[in-house]
């Protein structure tokens, strides 16, 4: 596993995975690779709500992603 970017926060841990793709669709392998980092981190963090997101470099954005 290799996050690109773990954002921790007092109630909150953040997933940031960053993605150079032309268009900026969340693919069912996308969700599924975000699903694997929650799992993961989510063992670590316990007490926490583990947020997921999407950075698109291509255009600077960042969605959320429910998992």
């Amino acid at each position: 596993i290799k996050i690109d970017k773990i954002i921790i926060k007092p109630e909150e841990v953040w997933i940031v995975d960053f993605k150079y793709h032309e268009k900026e669709i969340i693919t069912p392998a996308i969700k599924i690779q975000l699903q694997v980092y929650k799992q993961a981190i989510s063992k670590i963090y316990s007490t926490h709500k583990t947020k997921c997101f999407i950075l698109w470099l291509k255009n600077q954005t960042l969605e959320s992603v429910e998992i």
